[in-house]
């Protein structure tokens, strides 16, 4: 039988005054547990913790040993530990199953928490959020985390559990705001990943015949109302694009309604396209033709007579058509 040396000792400590108050053994992400006892959660509401992983790569035997070393040790100095026990036992080598994890945050959700309708002091969660940032700073927890979630799957049940555990939950507008000023500047975590052909597909199936509510476009229009893009952004677009087919191409049967089209014209009203614009749509269109891509058809030909019947066109209009066709002759 091969001995697992995987397991280490570990103290917790006081963010504000990084006084030892806990030692324990464990494996994997048992150091950052908070399910711990009521006199261990007083003292990190009331100071902070910061996890220290102070041995390492042991067998359980060694584990158990050193464990109660170290809490004698600690006793014999004078510092005050929260252990109820002198060490050497626990609840080693119990797997918590991830239907158990879920029953557990259920059984937790809204009146059911000890937390609920409650909130820590300002200065309580100032020290919470310090020792957090610590710990997460640390490579050395970074790569166990990274670890213990490499190469796990989810099934479709426990996803649905997850699914049902979340639903009806909505942040605050604070929360947003805050979560959105803590990604400024930040690269998204999901840069340069590619979606698989197969999760495309989900995804299309999942939001076929969804519609958005007028409240949700609102939000949309709001935030993006102002922005603009840069040159280097409408690049990268347009090179994206390149050589892909568009998702109407081959789609027969599909017209814009009347109330589209008014809207459409109601958000054109006024503008006036600069220059610059005109002369990229002027030679987007003769090189179209010219590789005959764009036909227009006599029905269309025909509505754009009906349009015009009864119109006058200006003196510079008129100027404008004049010395293109002399250009073209």
């Amino acid at each position: 039988m091969t001995v697992k040396n995987n397991f280490y000792i570990y103290q917790h400590l006081k963010a504000d005054t990084h006084e030892i108050f806990y030692v324990g053994k464990g494996n994997k992400k048992r150091a950052y547990s908070r399910n711990r006892s009521e006199y261990w959660k007083r003292i990190v509401n009331k100071h902070g913790l910061i996890v220290e992983i102070i041995h390492q790569e042991l067998d359980e035997e060694t584990a158990f040993k050193l464990e109660i070393e170290t809490i004698q040790m600690y006793r014999a100095q004078g510092i005050k530990l929260v252990n109820m026990t002198d060490g050497g036992e626990g609840t080693s080598g119990r797997i918590t199953t991830d239907e158990s994890r879920i029953n557990y945050s259920q059984a937790r959700l809204g009146d059911k928490n000890p937390m609920f309708q409650k909130t820590h002091d300002p200065e309580i969660r100032e020290k919470i959020r310090k020792a957090s940032v610590i710990n997460h700073a640390n490579p050395e927890t970074k790569a166990k985390l990274i670890k213990s979630l490499t190469g796990k799957i989810r099934t479709d049940d426990m996803k649905e559990k997850y699914r049902q555990v979340r639903t009806g939950t909505r942040r605050s507008d604070e929360t947003k705001k805050k979560l959105s000023e803590a990604k400024k500047g930040k690269p998204s975590n999901r840069k340069g990943v590619k979606l698989s052909e197969e999760t495309k597909m989900k995804l299309r199936l999942a939001n076929l015949g969804k519609k958005h509510s007028q409240e949700t476009k609102d939000k949309v229009a709001a935030s993006s109302k102002g922005r603009l893009m840069s040159e280097e952004a409408k690049q990268k677009i347009s090179e994206a694009n390149k050589g892909k087919i568009s998702n109407r191409k081959g789609k027969t049967g599909f017209v814009t309604s009347e109330e589209t089209k008014q809207k459409l014209r109601e958000i054109n009203l006024g503008k006036t396209l600069s220059e610059e614009t005109r002369k990229k749509m002027s030679d987007a269109q003769k090189k179209a033709h010219s590789k005959g891509k764009r036909v227009v058809s006599e029905e269309t030909k025909e509505k754009i007579r009906a349009s015009l019947v009864g119109k006058k066109l200006s003196d510079e209009t008129r100027l404008k058509m004049s010395e293109s066709r002399k250009k073209i002759n």
